[in-house]
């Protein structure tokens, strides 16, 4: 049996362009903007060319981002700071769709971003 992916699960960057809906401005995926984006679909080269800065963010920090570094660090916080530049596009717009699931997932999986403090080595109390 095949089963569609909804929009979540195969977002391309017209998902974050607005329609007008009874006077409100509304994205045509509300399940990722309820939820977030579970996938991105770099349809159109989205991800290499300039088209849709927002997009190629994502995928640039993934070709940096080392696996076993810390990804709050070295993933989540380089695709933040790349979308600061595209704020101004459409998808650059929905950073915080694009990026959400994302964001939850990590914390899931290694808890919540540990502040300069939480990295600090403590003093280990020994052998007296």
């Amino acid at each position: 049996m095949v089963r569609p992916l909804s929009c979540e699960w195969n977002y391309k960057n017209e998902h974050c362009m607005l329609r007008e809906v009874n006077g409100d401005y509304v994205g045509p995926c509300e399940a990722a903007d309820d939820r977030g984006v579970s996938l991105l679909h770099g349809t159109n080269e989205v991800f290499v060319l300039d088209s849709e800065p927002a997009f190629k963010a994502v995928s640039e920090a993934w070709k940096e981002y080392v696996l076993g570094t810390d990804p709050h660090e070295f993933l989540l916080e380089p695709i933040k700071r790349r979308m600061e530049s595209a704020n101004r596009t459409h998808c650059g717009g929905k950073a915080d769709v694009i990026i959400k699931r994302l964001e939850q997932s990590i914390v899931d999986a290694f808890g919540p971003r540990k502040t300069h403090t939480d990295r600090t080595l403590k003093p280990i109390k020994c052998c007296h």
